[in-house]
């Protein structure tokens, strides 16, 4: 018997494939899962300061709560939550496993995943890496001198990624990452923090969380396919991951560093914003967010003209190719920890329907992606 062949492979063991792994281990499905490096490794490899703007109740995966005395846990604890999740699975966990190429043939019944330790196959595929797959930096990264230090925020780690002495690095994008990066900098360094397109939410509304109000009012269950749904989602997705509680004007004046609005060229060590505004750097961490890679390594034709991925709540044209931690999959939650589960259960049903793609999904996927007979 193939030992390399299962009915559902799993490709990744963040979030959203563990919360994928628990329907199949409940129900004593055939599975595996593929991870290139360690349990959460997307989480454990954040800058080490990094702290949740997701609120802890929000934060738990089917079967298991996510217990901790503070409000926004840690990265660290998050890491840990998942580690101690996955353990109940650990022996369907393949580490070390980089798949380079997800294919299938016409006349096949099974997908064919070639990897560094060789070649699996399975009748399911859910991919589960995540949207966030390349980290993005803007061309005019090029345009800078060489003598200026350069670090993706994906890179950026501590106070430590940076020189001791005294500098002043630019920070381009206000979202998340970028404003608790500068923060961090401005203890030692003399920051300038380049505004992005980002959606801005407060973090309280009248004096409670905006999370409760969120889940409160059901907006939560707004699902795509729906009027409300798609017109949410239309106005989110292209504006970034959005802000709770961060106004760059308020915290650039309690942190001590100067405000610029959206950075649009770059000449030796000088930056300049689209107001004349410029500034010059010894360093620069690019905030600027990160690109699906998902049409890289997936040879099937499910990919529209700027390389998204083509489907309806995870469910592609393709029977038996599934995607799990889609930024807005089904809804705002989706991308969140406590928001795949959802998607697993809904995923879970569909494979095992036992039918082909529904016509009723198929209509609302724009496909380029041929639709199997």
């Amino acid at each position: 018997m193939n030992n390399k062949h299962h009915e559902n492979i799993i490709i990744g063991a963040g979030q959203a494939g563990l919360a994928m792994a628990f329907q199949f281990h409940k129900n004593n499905n055939d599975y595996i899962i593929l991870e290139r490096d360690k349990v959460a490794s997307t989480w454990e490899n954040q800058y080490d300061s990094l702290t949740l703007i997701t609120p802890d109740p929000f934060l738990s995966l089917d079967g298991k709560k996510f217990e901790t005395s503070e409000k926004f846990p840690t990265k660290d604890q998050v890491v840990n939550y998942l580690r101690e999740y996955a353990s109940a699975f650990k022996e369907h966990i393949k580490l070390g496993v980089t798949v380079a190429q997800i294919s299938k043939e016409e006349d096949d019944s099974v997908y064919k995943l070639i990897t560094n330790q060789g070649v699996f196959t399975a009748n399911n595929v859910i991919v589960a890496t995540g949207y966030n797959g390349k980290p993005f930096t803007p061309k005019l990264a090029t345009d800078l001198h060489h003598s200026v230090i350069q670090l993706h925020a994906s890179e950026y780690k501590s106070l430590a990624s940076l020189p001791k002495e005294k500098k002043t690095i630019a920070v381009i994008g206000s979202g998340n990452s970028g404003i608790a990066i500068a923060k961090e900098l401005s203890q030692v360094h003399d920051v300038a923090l380049f505004e992005g397109n980002v959606k801005r939410f407060p973090r309280k509304i009248l004096g409670i969380d905006i999370f409760f109000w969120v889940s409160t009012l059901g907006l939560f269950k707004i699902k795509t396919g729906t009027f409300l749904g798609d017109r949410l989602a239309k106005k989110l997705i292209p504006k970034g991951d959005p802000t709770y509680g961060y106004y760059p004007k308020k915290i650039a004046k309690e942190y001590g560093f100067k405000l610029f609005d959206r950075l649009i060229k770059c000449k030796k060590n000088i930056l300049t914003d689209t107001k004349s505004n410029s500034i010059e750097v010894d360093g620069v961490i690019w905030a600027t967010g990160y690109k699906t890679n998902y049409h890289e390594f997936i040879k099937l034709n499910i990919f529209d003209e700027n390389n998204q991925v083509q489907h309806f709540r995870g469910v592609t044209a393709y029977d038996g190719l599934y995607f799990m931690g889609l930024k807005w999959q089904s809804n705002i939650s989706s991308f969140l920890i406590f928001g795949v589960k959802d998607d697993a259960k809904f995923l879970y049903k569909q494979m095992q329907s036992n039918k082909k793609t529904t016509k009723k999904y198929i209509s609302k996927i724009l496909t380029v992606a041929p639709i199997e007979a």
